[in-house]
């Protein structure tokens, strides 16, 4: 029974380390490059560019 309590001790201890490591590493730079913008956000501007004919723009979409 104690060996369970230890185990579960060991447990929290890695889990609020890995949590407090995550939280100080701040927020992730790609959320800060993708905008809506086309004319910044490359994969935006691909996706909305119109094709040349009306088939391939139905199987687009």
């Amino acid at each position: 029974m104690g060996q369970i309590f230890k185990y579960l001790i060991l447990l929290m201890v890695m889990t609020a380390s890995s949590s407090v490591n995550a939280a100080a590493e701040g927020p992730r730079p790609w959320r800060k490059t993708m905008t809506n913008d086309p004319s910044t956000n490359f994969y935006l501007a691909k996706t909305l560019k119109t094709l040349l004919n009306e088939a391939a723009e139905t199987s687009k979409c």
